[in-house]
């Protein structure tokens, strides 16, 4: 049933974004009204009071990743509104992430109006149906399965970082689920660590003194024999512009600082398995 004031969430959503929804909103007989969350926490506070016919989330937030905003909506609120994933992220492996979590939209950055008018108008069509939606193949399994441990069991990952109590806190995080770590205390440290090792992961900190993250990641995607090797940059919270260029550089995911251990385990596990 389709609310009497019916509101769309937009969480992250930079203002030129947001003038595009809002023209799409003014003609549309979907949408009556938007409300703005800048970040993960005030969209959380948005979403226990009010109900909203869609959602749209931007991929990097200030205070969280997207995906885990998706996977809080969905886990812990239990609610089934409809989300529409914006992002500049390049590839696909993000837009499988947002999927499997049960996104049932994604857009890629910058907004094209009538692809934007399609996509929502899409949704919410299906909304009443979305039973058949959350029923579909799940391509991510947010469970541990034993299965999936042991196959990453003895995987070997190297961890770059010049904060020590992180760079320790990561490594009992993975040596508890049963894979081998090494560290590097900056970039310079992590290449030579490289030659001599075969890292099925790399964990790698942007802002190092010495050889930063991002001449490390273009020293690594500069010789073949590392063009596949699974590279997650650690970035500070609010710093889309280092991921944005993170991934243009090679990266394949990032995770925000402070670290959260299921999100660590988790993506590390998208990309090996």
């Amino acid at each position: 049933m389709t609310a009497i004031n019916p509101k769309a969430l937009l969480v992250g959503v930079h203002d030129s974004e947001t003038s595009l929804i809002e023209s799409y909103i003014n003609k549309s007989n979907y949408i009556a009204e938007c409300y703005r969350a800048e970040a993960n926490q005030e969209a959380i506070e948005f979403l226990a009071e009010n109900e909203f016919e869609i959602i749209i989330i931007n991929s990097i937030l200030e205070d969280a990743d997207g995906r885990d905003l998706i996977k809080y909506i969905r886990k812990t609120l239990n609610l089934n509104t409809p989300i529409l994933v914006i992002s500049n992220i390049p590839g696909d492996k993000f837009y499988i992430d947002c999927i499997s979590l049960d996104a049932q939209g994604y857009l890629s950055l910058p907004l094209d109006f009538n692809k934007l008018k399609n996509e929502i108008e899409r949704i919410l069509f299906l909304k009443a149906n979305i039973e058949s939606i959350k029923n579909g193949q799940k391509l991510y399994q947010d469970n541990e399965d034993s299965y999936f441990d042991q196959v990453l069991k003895d995987k070997n990952i190297l961890i770059v970082d010049d904060d020590y109590y992180l760079q320790q806190l990561m490594k009992d995080i993975l040596t508890s689920k049963g894979f081998n770590v090494d560290t590097a205390n900056n970039g310079e440290e992590a290449i030579y660590a490289l030659k001599p090792n075969e890292y099925s992961c790399v964990l790698l900190d942007i802002q190092m003194p010495i050889m930063n993250g991002f001449q490390v990641l273009e020293t690594i995607r500069g010789n073949p024999k590392y063009w596949n090797l699974p590279i997650i940059i650690l970035s500070s919270l609010g710093q889309e512009e280092d991921i944005l260029k993170g991934y243009q550089l090679g990266a394949n995911d990032y995770l925000l600082k402070p670290i959260n251990e299921n999100a660590l385990t988790a993506r590390i596990k998208s990309l090996l398995l």
